[in-house]
């Protein structure tokens, strides 16, 4: 008998589904997926009626499993295997997992599986292994030729076939450097990772506002939907041949998605230790893929702390052409304003209607889909839009490189920008007038009552 354990319901069934060939080729051997999403009871029933040898499945079930069926027999396990061990810790699982074991036989096999090897997972081998032997999987570069590319791969932590870009910007062009990306990029698989599931949330329904976006799958994903929604939108990336998946870090860790051409880091991890997790959904098996990693010009010692932990980055320019898709409303105003006022003085001589005409070209150059249109349209959009900010600021507390990402000194006016917010929302960091409010332009002259759903 052995039990495999894993972090997330996704990665639990993409276990399950690899293990039924060799499984079906065994005689009298049953596998049974446990994870959360269903009854428990229908689970102990098939248990008790079908009977296992195998169960993959999730602490949590495993967990509900154990403590409410006292006929199951585990006496005749041999094998544990806790994937991406040191996840299962750091999401709070320690004491399901320590009640899993306490019921399991002392005499076993256990392995803990990563395809990153961090210094969290060493630790845990030898703390809880008994003569632990470490197994590492290396893939090779193949272009003996090149010395400095050899000898680059060798001292880095990423496959030799990933790219890693970062760029630097402003929160409130971040959006704009974003869309552009997308947009250049419109026949290839992304993955974007953002802070929190409200983050992901709200990109999912303002980032289809943008005209040069539509047409283009754009599919949420994220801890907090319905196991059937989040099954579904797996699968549904995961045959697509281009698309773009939205997601926390629920789909950070040994998913593999076939076909992935790049991953995008809109949101910096919490735990620096999710950054080669994150990125190493690309490149798998030898294949080419790319990264890109977006920080605030505050962050940039980002970069050379990724390096010390040989993960080298390069830099990437934000794109001069990238079209403003939350533009200043104010600027617009002025715009027109300036337009009647010089119309009414007849003084419309060539030097002016060039100078109108060249901030109309400004104004036509953004999106028509603006998320803060969008906003002042749908109210689903304005709300969502403010959930996502104030759990992104919340989050931003949490970073475990508190050094860097420095949440006291994060300029929440450009960031609301950023966010398409119509007015900041009242919390206490506003409040108190703790953080930077600069770069913010409220939407005047608004009832926000008489914004209704769509």
């Amino acid at each position: 008998m052995g039990i495999i354990i894993s972090p997330t319901r996704e990665l639990s069934s993409q276990i399950y589904n690899v293990a039924q060939p060799f499984i079906s080729t065994l005689r009298n051997v049953k596998s049974m997926l446990l994870v959360g999403g269903g009854e428990v009871k229908s689970d102990m029933k098939k248990i008790e009626e079908q009977g296992a040898n195998l169960l993959i499945g999730t602490p949590g079930r495993l967990y509900d499993i154990m403590e409410r069926m006292d006929v199951l027999d585990l006496h005749n396990l041999e094998i544990l295997i806790l994937d991406e061990a040191d996840r299962l810790l750091d999401m709070g699982f320690q004491k399901q997992i320590n009640y899993v074991i306490s019921r399991l036989p002392k005499l076993r096999r256990t392995g803990l599986f990563s395809a990153t090897q961090t210094e969290a997972v060493e630790e845990l081998s030898k703390a809880g292994l008994r003569n632990p032997v470490r197994i590492e999987v290396r893939a090779e570069t193949k272009s003996i030729n090149d010395l400095a590319s050899s000898q680059q791969s060798s001292s880095s932590k990423t496959p030799s076939g990933l790219h890693l870009e970062y760029l630097e910007c402003e929160a409130d062009k971040k959006p704009s450097q974003l869309v552009d990306l997308l947009i250049k990029n419109k026949s290839k698989k992304i993955i974007i990772y953002f802070m929190t599931c409200a983050c992901v949330d709200y990109w999912g329904v303002v980032l289809p506002h943008v005209t040069a976006l539509k047409g283009l799958s754009l599919i949420p994903l994220h801890g907090k939907l319905k196991q059937t929604v989040r099954e579904k939108a797996l699968a549904l990336f995961t045959s697509l041949s281009g698309g773009i998946l939205l997601c926390t870090d629920v789909a950070a860790r040994g998913l593999d998605i076939p076909g992935v051409d790049c991953i995008v880091q809109y949101d910096p991890p919490q735990d620096p230790n999710v950054f080669i997790h994150r990125v190493g959904r690309t490149a798998r098996l030898g294949r080419q893929g790319s990264a890109i990693v977006f920080l605030f010009p505050k962050e940039e010692a980002y970069v050379e702390f990724l390096r010390l932990r040989r993960v080298p980055l390069q830099e990437r320019r934000c794109s001069d052409d990238a079209s403003d898709v939350v533009p200043q409303v104010r600027t617009i105003h002025v715009i027109v304003t300036c337009i009647s006022a010089f119309a009414a003085c007849h003084l419309m001589d060539e030097c002016i209607i060039f100078a109108i005409f060249g901030g109309m070209a400004w104004v036509g150059k953004c999106w028509s889909g603006r998320f803060r249109s969008a906003a002042r349209k749908d109210r689903d959009v304005m709300e969502k839009g403010l959930r996502a900010f104030v759990s992104y600021i919340r989050a931003y507390k949490e970073h475990h490189c508190s050094y860097i990402f420095r949440w006291k000194e994060l300029e929440i006016g450009k960031l609301a920008m950023g966010y398409g917010l119509l007015q900041l929302p009242s919390m206490p960091e506003v409040k108190q007038h703790s953080l930077s409010t600069e770069g913010f332009v409220p939407v005047e002259d608004i009832n926000f009552d008489e914004i209704k759903y769509k």
